[in-house]
């Protein structure tokens, strides 16, 4: 997972470099990514029978996170058209502190000195690449915008995914 996340600007610097879209690159991931996943499925009988099984409500579960986890995916790779990787890396990862919050906000204490310490070495990784930033190469309002609601968006997919496949109650 984190290589995924990791390398996917670098990937997609290159081939924005080459005339390809944010649009066009989001339709070949996905359409290869849901390609495999569903070979994955298809090619073992415990996989297929698994399909069958599924209830109306964990379809539209299933279906409405991934409409939310495309706008997170979409909101990144649209802003890395004009965001640089490094800065664009930065602002993702301001994630777990909004998940944190999201969490509180919806009543359910963080557990823990390991979870507050997460948290806290996540922000001070933050905080101590954004000295790398070369304030004379500030990118447009709307690629930083739409950086920015990618971790938004992405911190909603975490907690309610979290909520809706019954691994936590908060």
């Amino acid at each position: 997972s984190a290589f995924g996340f990791g390398s996917g600007a670098l990937f997609a610097k290159p081939v924005y470099a080459a005339g390809v879209d944010w649009h066009t690159l989001m339709t070949w991931r996905f359409t290869l990514g849901a390609a495999l996943s569903w070979a994955w499925v298809a090619g073992s009988p415990r996989g297929r029978g698994a399909v069958g099984t599924l209830d109306r409500r964990t379809v539209l579960v299933a279906a409405a996170l991934g409409v939310l986890y495309t706008g997170n995916s979409s909101t990144y790779f649209a802003g890395l058209e004009t965001v640089p990787a490094a800065l664009a890396a930065l602002i993702v990862y301001i994630y777990p502190a909004i998940v944190a919050v999201i969490a509180l906000r919806l009543g359910r204490r963080l557990e823990g000195r390991r979870a507050w310490g997460a948290l806290a070495l996540a922000l001070t990784g933050v905080a101590l690449a954004v000295g790398n930033v070369d304030p004379a190469a500030v990118p447009p309002a709307s690629g930083l915008l739409l950086m920015v609601a990618s971790p938004v968006i992405y911190s909603v997919w975490i907690v309610l995914s979290a909520r809706l496949a019954g691994e936590r109650r908060s």
